[in-house]
This record gives C-alpha cells, structure tokens and sequence, in this order.
C-alpha cells in the first residue's frame, strides 16, 4: 500500500470503472498531466504487496527496480526514495515530494486527576514555605503575647481580663488563628496591642497574594486534561523507558546502527541488541505492537496516512526527521527522463506541484496500491 499517491476510487466498484479510470491520486494527477503535455498514451499494470526491491547475491535485482532493471517496464509510478546505491540500476526523476520517518505510538489516554491534584497550582516547596510561614507568625504571636504589656497573657496577669482569655495568644491558639485566617475561616482572637496588629495585618496581606493567585490558577489544574508519558524526538526516545523499533529493511535502520552521534548511536545500539523483537518484517505487525504495548515505532512518512486513516488508536508524534527526495523510477538511460524532468521543474514553477500536495497531504485518501506504469509507443 502507498499512501496517498494511487488509489482506488471511492465509487468505482458502484460505477463499474475500468482501467486507469478506477484509480486516482497524487502519482495519478500527475501522470495525467504529463500525458497531457508530452502527448503520450499509457496502460497499468498493478502490483499488490510489491516492493522497492534489494540487490540480490547474483547482481540482479528484485522488485521493482528488478523490473526496471531488466527493461520490463517504462517506469514505476511510485514515489521513491532516492537513495545513491539506487542509481546503479535505475534513474531517479527529478524530486517530487519529501519523505521523511515519523514516531508512532499509542494514543495517550486522559488521567484521571488525582485526589492530592488540589495541591498541584503550588510546588512542594512552595506548600512548605506556606506551612513555615504559618509556625513563624504562631511563634511571634506568641512572643508578643508574652512581651508586650498590651497582650493578651499579660493583661491576664494584670488581671484586666478573666484568667483563660490570658491564653487567647498562646503557641496552639496563635497556630490555629494563623491557620483559619489563612483558610478564610478568619482569626479566632485578635490581637490587642499595636505589634500584634501589625504582625496580623502583615499575615493578613501575604494570605491575600497566596489565596489570590491559588484560585486563580487552581480551575486549570483542576479541569486540565493530563495525558500518559509521550515522545516527541529522538533524543527523549533514546532516554524513555519506551521500547522502539522500525521495519527492518527500511534505511533508517542501517544509518541508526552505524550511526556514531547521539542520539542516535544509543538508539542503534538497541535496535541491534533487540533486532529480534523490535526489526520486524512487515508494517502491520510494529503498528500492532505500537497499539498494544509500550512502544514506539519509528516509521516511515507513509505509515503517517495510515495511522490517520485507519488507526485511530494510534498518533504520530513530534517533527518529521531524517528527510529525503522522493522520486520516480525509470530504467537506466530511459529516453524519458530528461523530458520528465523537465516537466516536472515546470510544474514546480508553475505551481501544479503546490497543488496536488495540497490536494492530496490534506485528504489522503484509505485504500491504496502499488502500480506500474507502461507505456505504449
């Protein structure tokens, strides 16, 4: 399957197409196009389930390129990385689009706040220096109260008020009224002298600040949709607990394994400790294991319109990485090429281009194929 460059016309079976006539797409766009300029005429040959194509021991090539290689056809309607051991065998159009890999994951799933989530608009150690300030405004209340002579203990020596009013200002009452007023249960007692007031009105305004900027943030915290543990690059991929992988033929995979910058060498080098069960054979299966376990699969562009289109479990994330040219294929020294390329840098100035990626990268389109192109002379 590609994605979104050929495929199957939503109503064709209804409208009992036939031929070229049953297929649209970017690469369709396009050749049509170029028939229309160049005057050509062309018939399909489709291929399911085929494949790029890898030298083989003997010097031969299999796949696609195997068919350019050996003149079976005039060119490949697909879009290709253009990769130099490639060149060998085949020649590569101008470029018509960027690919690149992308990460692909589970889709996180909303947490449920938890029951200490009241806490979460102040740090931790915010929450302590709020529990210190408290004990320091008892502690000074206290003093004060024993100090000065317009306190509460000391006016209950003189006598001025009934013996248990002397202990309104004692460590626990002093602790418990800094406690209510700053839960806007308001101070039990207050205070008598000049040093008490000003100690109470000081705490008083601080509560004001705090409280303020806790509501204001606290209606946030509260409703805030908190997500399970993502990635977003390489570099937080190489240092998550994740276990990753790729398809095991893809070129990443060599690059990664090779690679000596990090992160990259760190991710290569689990990639070759755990090839068995992270290098698999077939896209199906990694995005299987994306869905099912933790793990993230870094996939070619491709896999991007599949996600979006057929497995909604499943989300990309983060920037495109690690981009290329993709092109056509052709066979070597094909006397189509320059003509191809000349158009293609036509339509590039001209601005089709722009067009069919927005055409087709916005709606890609859900069942696909890969397809061969012939021409008719």
């Amino acid at each position: 399957q590609r994605h979104p460059y050929v495929q199957v016309k939503k109503n064709a079976d209804a409208f009992e197409l036939e031929g070229e006539e049953r297929f649209e797409g970017y690469l369709m766009d396009l050749i049509r196009k170029m028939a229309l300029h160049l005057n050509f005429t062309y018939s399909l040959e489709i291929l399911e389930d085929a494949h790029v194509g890898e030298k083989q021991p003997d010097g031969s090539w299999d796949g696609m390129i195997g068919l350019l290689f050996n003149y079976e056809v005039d060119v490949v309607l697909d879009a290709v990385s253009t990769r130099s051991f490639r060149l060998e065998a085949v020649d590569f159009t101008e470029p018509i689009e960027m690919s690149g890999y992308y990460l692909i994951m589970k889709r996180p799933s909303k947490a449920i706040p938890g029951i200490f989530q009241f806490l979460a608009p102040f740090s931790t150690t915010v929450w302590i220096v709020i529990g210190c300030a408290c004990l320091l405004v008892a502690i000074l209340s206290t003093i004060i109260s024993y100090l000065d002579p317009y306190e509460w203990h000391q006016l209950g020596k003189r006598g001025e008020v009934k013996p248990d009013e002397g202990g309104n200002w004692d460590f626990l009452n002093s602790m418990w009224s800094a406690w209510g007023a700053f839960v806007g249960g308001g101070a039990e007692y207050l205070p008598c002298s000049y040093a008490g007031r000003v100690l109470s009105s000081t705490w008083w305004f601080v509560i004001l600040v705090v409280i303020s900027s806790y509501t204001a943030n606290l209606a946030a915290f509260l409703t805030q949709t908190r997500l399970e543990e993502t990635v977003s690059s390489l570099e937080e991929l190489a240092s998550s607990k994740f276990d990753y992988g790729a398809l095991a033929r893809n070129t990443i995979v060599q690059f990664l394994q090779t690679a000596t910058d990090e992160p990259y060498k760190t991710i290569g080098n689990y990639l070759k400790q755990n090839k068995e069960e992270v290098l698999l054979s077939t896209r199906d299966e990694l995005l299987d294991k994306a869905a099912w376990e933790k793990f993230v699969y870094i996939a070619d562009a491709e896999n991007a319109f599949i996600v979006k289109d057929e497995r909604c479990e499943l989300i990309t994330v983060g920037e495109k990485f690690f981009l290329s040219p993709l092109a056509l294929m052709l066979p070597r020294g094909s006397p189509y090429t320059k003509e191809f390329n000349r158009l293609i840098l036509e339509f590039r100035e001209n601005g089709f281009m722009d067009i069919l990626h927005n055409r087709w990268f916005r709606w890609a389109g859900t069942v696909m194929f890969k397809m061969l192109l012939l021409f008719l002379l």
